[in-house]
């Protein structure tokens, strides 16, 4: 379960998130919406624990991660967050397949190389292992962002304006996608996004406003 609870972060004088709760069920995904500026990215890198509220509580799989310094907050994302950025990010000089595997290894975890190469057949990347990045269509990138962020079996995944360049037809792709490989490892996930388009995927949604 995903919970917060008077939940506030901001930069400087000026505040950015105030959440005074939301709960989040396991099997149950949340979309997070709001303007450019209203705090999408910032509540996705507080779950993640690359940044730290400035108060109130995060609670991931009973951790709350406001109690966690910045060191154990590393270990439990590597452990139990996967995170799709908006841009695939892969290293160039490293194969599809190794792109996948590298996320468990800098986690401290033993890589499964059988359930990545499966994990990418599922998502019809199976005759692409051995590719580089260079050789990837922006979809096909895309897929392999994801099946980094599923590979060790997270808890939580989180999306950063997933379907933000796409069409209709590869919005709804890339959505049923990430929703389908995160029921198959047990996992909830959290997408910010400013596409109403997608909005029928999600059971629950939070409208970030901007604070005064």
């Amino acid at each position: 379960m995903l919970s917060m609870r008077n939940l506030r972060f901001g930069y400087a004088d000026k505040p950015v998130l105030n959440i005074e709760k939301l709960t989040v069920k396991d099997g149950e995904h949340l979309l997070v919406r709001g303007a450019s500026g209203t705090g999408k990215t910032s509540l996705l890198f507080l779950l993640a624990g690359l940044l730290a509220p400035q108060g109130g509580s995060i609670v991931v799989e009973d951790t709350d991660l406001a109690k966690l310094d910045r060191k154990q907050r590393d270990v439990f994302r590597g452990q139990n967050i996967g995170f799709v950025f908006q841009q695939p990010n892969l290293m160039p000089a490293l194969t599809v397949l190794q792109n996948v595997l590298v996320a468990p290894f800098m986690a401290g975890k033993k890589p499964e190389r059988e359930y990545a190469v499966s994990l990418l057949q599922k998502l019809g990347l199976g005759d692409m292992l051995h590719r580089y990045p260079w050789q990837l269509s922006q979809g096909q990138m895309q897929r392999v962002g994801l099946a980094r962020a599923l590979v060790h079996k997270p808890k939580l995944v989180l999306a950063d304006e997933p379907t933000s360049a796409l069409d209709d037809e590869a919005a709804q792709a890339a959505i049923d996608l990430l929703l389908a490989s995160a029921r198959s490892v047990g996992a909830q996930v959290v997408v910010t996004s400013h596409d109403s388009r997608i909005s029928k995927h999600f059971g629950q949604t939070l409208l970030l406003e901007a604070q005064a």
